[in-house]
C-alpha cells in the first residue's frame, strides 16, 4: 500500500467521522465563495495556509499560477474551469496567489538555461511576453533575489488583469459582481507578504 492512501485510510477513520454531516450536505453540489489560482508547488497547500475545508475553494493550480489569455479559437482546461466557476457556479471573489521562491519566475529570468526543456522553454517564453518590457527589463537590472521577488509580484499583477480578458468576468467586474485580489504568500513565515485588489493594479 502506497503512503498516500495509507494516509487516505487514517483520515476516513480518525478525521472523516467529524466532518462526514458537512460533506453530506455538499454531496448534491457545491457554492464555494473562491476561485482560489494558484501554484502547483508541493510546498503550497491552500486549505491549510487558508483554513479551510471542503466546499470552500474552487480550485486552479499550474505552474506559476497563470492565467491563460482568453482566445476564442482554442481553450484550456485552466479556461474551463474559469468559466464555470463564474457562470455557472456564480463565484463572486477570485484570487491570484503566488509565492515566494517561485520557480516558474525563476525559470523566466532564467531562460536560456531551458532550452532543453522544449515545453517548459516554450511556455514561459510566452508568458515572460505578457509583461510590460519596460518593467521587465528594469526587473532584470536587479540582484537575482530582488528580481525573482520583483517578478513575483508582477506576475501576480499580470494573471489578475488576464482575468478581464473573458467578457464575462469583465461585464461582471464593472458591474461590481466580482472582486478580483492578488496575494504573495511566504509559506516559510506563513505570511502574506504582499497584496493586491485589481483596482490598484489597473
Amino acid at each position: 500500500m502506497s503512503t498516500l492512501l495509507k494516509k487516505v485510510d487514517h483520515f476516513r477513520q480518525e478525521k472523516f467521522p467529524e466532518l462526514k454531516d458537512r460533506y453530506a450536505k455538499l454531496k448534491d453540489g457545491q457554492q464555494p465563495p473562491t476561485l482560489f489560482i494558484t501554484c502547483s508547488d508541493s510546498r503550497l497547500v491552500p486549505s491549510e495556509f487558508t483554513q479551510s475545508s471542503g466546499g470552500d475553494l474552487f480550485v486552479i493550480r499550474n505552474a506559476g499560477n497563470l492565467v491563460p489569455i482568453y482566445d476564442e479559437t482554442t481553450s484550456s482546461a485552466d479556461s474551463l474551469t474559469i468559466e464555470y466557476a463564474i457562470s455557472v457556479l456564480g463565484i463572486k471573489e477570485i484570487i491570484i496567489c503566488g509565492h515566494v521562491s517561485c520557480g516558474a519566475m525563476d525559470g523566466i529570468l532564467k531562460l536560456d538555461q531551458l532550452k532543453d526543456h522544449k515545453c517548459i522553454h516554450h511556455h514561459l517564453e510566452n508568458v515572460s511576453k505578457q509583461f510590460d518590457q519596460g518593467v521587465f527589463a528594469s526587473i532584470k537590472t536587479h540582484e537575482a533575489g530582488k528580481s525573482l521577488e520583483m517578478l513575483i509580484n508582477e506576475n501576480v499583477k499580470q494573471q489578475m488583469k488576464n482575468l478581464l480578458s473573458y467578457d464575462f468576468i469583465k461585464k461582471k467586474y464593472d458591474n461590481n459582481e466580482v472582486e478580483i485580489l492578488g496575494w504573495v504568500y511566504d509559506f516559510v513565515n506563513a505570511d502574506t507578504v504582499s497584496t493586491f485588489n485589481l483596482k490598484e493594479v489597473l
